[in-house]
């Protein structure tokens, strides 16, 4: 996988071609942290599209192969929370929820649908769609999900974390799949100013992809 210190290093290439400056490492990071959660947005908006046209209970494999492979190493799949349900610090998208009653074990857990807190009270009220174990339901708060009917026995949750944010320029690797680097160098350089049409920058891009 590609480290900060060779991104850095195609990044002032590609300026120092474009107009002869140069970027320090501050600025190069910068533009890195925000191209890579642009890229992440943009993947993460795709997969739910997909995903929504396909029922509400999905895995992150019911997405194209393309999106499954690129946000491949962001999914974090059914970690087991405790109550009160706290959001993971690194969330980033829900994928999932699966809920089981009366059981620890996850093979007999169910998908848990999520509904929008101003759902909520109708759906309680409800004298024909009132959640119940086999159909159960969960808001998604700041904080953690509140799921209904309580008395949930085990809570396993499918999600993509968010992209880390790198402070050094080093050989630490970065998250994304060598297969994607190109994608986040090419918004990290527009994100410096650069010229992303310009031929001898297409040029790169299409060099690089047949490296």
């Amino acid at each position: 996988m590609a480290t900060t210190q060779q991104l850095y290093d195609n990044a002032q290439f590609l300026i120092n071609k474009y107009d002869g400056s140069f970027m320090d490492n501050q600025e190069f990071l910068q533009a890195y942290n925000m191209a890579a959660l642009d890229y992440y947005n943009f993947l993460t908006d795709k997969a739910y599209a997909q995903m929504s046209q396909m029922g509400i209970y999905n895995t992150a494999t019911n997405s194209d192969y393309y999106i499954t492979e690129a946000l491949s190493p962001f999914v974090i799949d059914e970690l087991s929370l405790a109550s009160p349900y706290a959001r993971p610090a690194n969330f980033g998208r829900m994928i999932y929820l699966r809920v089981a009653y009366n059981s620890a074990s996850q093979g007999n857990s169910v998908f848990a649908q999520r509904v929008d807190l101003t759902e909520l009270d109708s759906k309680l009220n409800s004298s024909i769609d009132t959640p119940i174990v086999e159909e159960p339901i969960f808001i998604e708060t700041t904080n953690n999900f509140k799921i209904y009917p309580t008395g949930q026995t085990g809570v396993w949750l499918s999600y993509y974390k968010r992209p880390a944010v790198y402070t050094t320029v080093d050989s630490t690797a970065v998250e994304w799949n060598d297969t994607e680097v190109n994608q986040v160098l090419f918004r990290t350089i527009g994100y410096l100013g650069i010229n992303l049409k310009d031929p001898s920058i297409i040029q790169f891009g299409n060099i690089k992809k047949n490296d």
